[in-house]
């Protein structure tokens, strides 16, 4: 029997996530996740290609996939192998980390805790919680404002990562910059607008939005 493979993908609100193991339950290959920038499918497809030009042909025994962007795919390829993020958050850390009994995950769009016991196969939850503010916590909207003040760089999180780099450094002339106060993001981004509007320079609008 030649080698076996096993594709995961999680298509989220913000990125397309990739995963292929071997059949001795080892990572062969996870790269970056790619930001999609609201065509999750076309990232999708890059990133099947990416497969297929690493794995020979027939060598991938199973397909699954996770995240809000697979929702109806069950219902376009009837078949199709789907689980529910939570579930996948809960099986894959407690099979990376068999000791673990705390998940916390950020999403862009949900934040969740888990408390686990059980074996490394067969996780139990004890108690769960989830956030009650879409993003919350998560940076969306660090990362968005970043996307609109700075040059575009590309489409994948190495340029995004220099971005916000570059955003820190500028932020930090301003050690003494007053917070933005409003808990909802909506108001946030619009009090941000309205520094904008005021002239206020880059560097100060960042110190805000990072504190």
């Amino acid at each position: 029997m030649g080698l076996r493979f096993f594709a995961g993908f999680d298509i989220g609100s913000a990125a397309v996530h990739l995963a292929v193991m071997g059949g001795d339950r080892s990572i062969a290959f996870s790269p970056q996740p790619r930001l999609h920038r609201g065509k999750p499918l076309e990232a999708l497809k890059v990133a099947l290609a990416e497969v297929a030009a690493l794995f020979p042909r027939g060598s991938l025994t199973s397909t699954s996939f996770t995240g809000i962007g697979s929702t109806h795919f069950p219902e376009a390829f009837p078949g199709i192998l789907r689980e529910f993020d939570s579930v996948c958050i809960v099986r894959g850390a407690r099979f990376v980390e068999p000791g673990c009994e705390a998940i916390l995950h950020l999403g862009a769009r949900d934040a969740f805790f888990f408390h686990v016991a059980g074996d490394r196969l067969d996780p139990v939850v004890l108690d769960w919680g989830t956030s009650s503010k879409c993003g919350a916590g998560s940076g969306t909207l660090l990362e968005k404002q970043a996307r609109r003040l700075y040059p575009d760089r590309g489409g994948n999180l190495g340029t995004l990562r220099e971005t916000l780099e570059t955003a820190a450094a500028e932020a930090s002339r301003h050690p003494g910059a007053a917070p933005y106060n409003a808990r909802c993001g909506v108001v946030l981004q619009s009090d941000l607008i309205h520094d904008q509007n005021e002239g206020r320079p880059r560097d100060l609008i960042m110190a805000r939005l990072f504190r």
